[in-house]
């Protein structure tokens, strides 16, 4: 069995902290799959102005710099983004599929 990268979970200890912080807002499994794809949009647009937010810490020369409460949000709003995706997946029927 093939070893899972580091990257990997991490980026998933970070959903699943995202998802706990957000546990009181209820459920998605109650949500109709436009609601999901709009905030998937919005958490996709929040993503990249972190992103550019950061861009003066880039050096695309050297590889990319950034400072730790850049890489903080850029990693928390990427969360966002794969857990709406999960959530559309999941309303899909995507997590019983084999």
């Amino acid at each position: 069995m093939a070893t899972i990268p580091e990257a990997v979970r991490r980026f998933a200890k970070r959903m699943t902290s995202k998802l706990r912080d957000n546990a009181y807002k209820g459920v998605w499994d109650e949500c109709d799959l436009e609601y999901l794809f709009s905030r998937l949009g919005e958490e996709v647009a929040e993503l990249r102005m972190s992103c550019e937010a950061a861009k003066a810490d880039f050096d695309t020369d050297v590889g990319i710099h950034l400072k730790r409460n850049d890489i903080h949000r850029i990693a928390r709003e990427a969360a966002d983004v794969a857990n709406f995706a999960l959530m559309i997946q999941d309303r899909c029927g995507g997590t019983k599929a084999r």
